[in-house]
């Protein structure tokens, strides 16, 4: 098994969807108890595929997608989220919150004294809803990983991305990338060194 890990390598794919949606403010205040529908936000996102690749086939692992939320109509304020898909479920990039089997989320909220909360969430089979699972802070760091080592979360995030792949991937960390003091995003750590994709998400948060 360890010769097998050793000989995969995990890629992202170049191409992303990028769909540019109106930024619309809903009134939700209940980030602590789930995650919001469609009803409440329509948002400008981006998806893309995580692929474990060996020398003979290449697998889609999950897919990811990005959201962005506004405080208010003027967006003074953006809410960094990432949501989290099965291989077999691509998410439907014309309805990006309905219409998709997301199992897991992490939000990223505005930082308060350079402290970042960030707020997951899975997916409640006998809802079908994205349930409030665990909170904690960061430091408001470039690059700092988003999920700490004593979430009880790291556990759920570790374990789904096993039954994705067949127990064949080590692990993935997401990081909290920052533009500005109001611009970030959540992205893989696969992803920090593609500069010219970078680039153009930053011009693509920073155009709402």
């Amino acid at each position: 098994m360890k010769n097998f890990l050793i000989g995969l390598i995990i890629i992202l794919l170049v191409s992303i969807a990028l769909v540019e949606a109106k930024v619309e403010f809903g009134n939700w205040d209940k980030w602590d108890k789930e995650f919001p529908s469609n009803k409440y936000w329509a948002s400008a996102s981006f998806t893309r595929e995580l692929y474990l690749i060996d020398s003979k086939e290449k697998e889609i692992v999950f897919w990811a997608t990005n959201i962005f939320f506004c405080n208010n109509k003027k967006c003074n304020e953006k809410m960094a989220v990432i949501l989290l898909s099965p291989a077999n479920k691509k998410p439907d990039m014309k309805n990006i919150l309905i219409g998709s089997d997301y199992q897991l989320a992490i939000s990223a909220f505005p930082p308060k004294k350079d402290i970042v909360k960030i707020v997951a969430y899975k997916k409640n089979e006998s809802s079908g809803k994205l349930k409030f699972y665990e909170e904690w802070e960061i430091p408001y760091k470039k690059n700092h990983p988003i999920i700490i080592q004593n979430a009880e979360f790291t556990k759920v995030f570790q374990g789904w991305l096993e039954e994705q792949s067949l127990g064949r991937i080590d692990r993935v960390v997401f990081h909290l990338v920052i533009f500005d003091q109001k611009n970030f995003i959540i992205l893989m750590d696969k992803e920090l060194e593609e500069k010219d994709k970078i680039d153009m998400l930053e011009k693509f948060l920073k155009s709402f």
